[in-house]
C-alpha cells in the first residue's frame, strides 16, 4: 500500500476545477470557489493525488470528444486517476444510505472508504474534496455513529479490507490546510 495521501474529488469539485483551468485560458476571472479548487489541483503532488468517481470520468470521456475541451481535459486526467469500486461498495453504500445520505453522496463517500485506485494498490481516501454542505452537515453529525458501524463491520473483514478507515469530508480550502 501506499504512503501517499489521497484525495477523492466529487463531481462539483471537478467541475470547478476545469471551469477555473477554462477561465484561466480564456483570459477570465475566476470564482472564489474555482479558486480554491485549482490550488488544490495545483498543489496536488507526489505527495497529494486527486480521484475522481467513475461517473465524473464518463462525463469527461464525453466532453473530451469536443475539440475544444480535448487538451485541457488530457491536462486535468494526467493530474488525477479515477477511483474503482472494491469489494464491500454496494453493503457500505446501503448502510450510508441508511443514515440519510442521497445515493450519490452514499456512493462518493463509500468510493472514499471502499475505492480502489486504477493501479488496485491504494484502498480508500485519506479526504473527500466537497462544497456539498448538506453532506458535510450530515457526515459531520452522523461521523461518530457511521465510525461505530464500520468499526462493527470490519471485525468480520478479510484482510485489506478490515483496515479500512473512514475519509474527512472537507472543503478544498480546509484540506489544504491540513495537508
Amino acid at each position: 500500500m501506499s504512503n501517499q495521501t489521497h484525495c477523492l474529488l466529487d463531481k462539483v469539485i471537478a467541475r470547478y476545477i476545469l471551469s477555473g483551468l477554462w477561465k484561466l485560458n480564456q483570459n477570465q476571472p475566476v470564482t472564489q470557489t474555482e479558486l480554491f479548487s485549482l490550488n488544490l489541483f495545483y498543489r496536488a503532488s507526489p505527495q497529494l493525488h486527486l480521484l475522481i468517481v467513475p461517473a465524473t470520468d464518463n462525463v469527461l470521456q464525453q466532453l473530451s470528444k469536443l475539440p475544444q475541451y480535448t487538451s485541457l481535459i488530457q491536462f486535468f486526467r494526467q493530474r488525477s486517476g479515477i477511483v474503482q469500486p472494491a469489494r464491500y461498495c454496494k453493503r457500505w453504500s446501503r448502510r450510508l444510505r441508511g443514515y440519510g445520505f442521497s445515493r450519490e453522496d452514499a456512493n462518493v463517500l463509500t468510493l472514499a472508504t471502499f475505492g480502489l485506485d486504477e493501479m488496485r494498490a491504494v484502498l480508500g481516501s485519506n479526504f473527500v474534496a466537497t462544497y456539498d454542505q448538506p453532506m458535510m452537515n450530515n457526515w459531520t453529525k452522523r461521523e461518530d455513529e457511521i465510525a461505530d458501524h464500520l468499526a462493527a463491520m470490519r471485525r468480520d473483514l478479510l484482510e485489506p479490507y478490515d483496515q479500512v478507515s473512514l475519509p474527512l469530508v472537507k472543503r478544498p480550502e480546509a484540506i489544504l490546510a491540513l495537508i
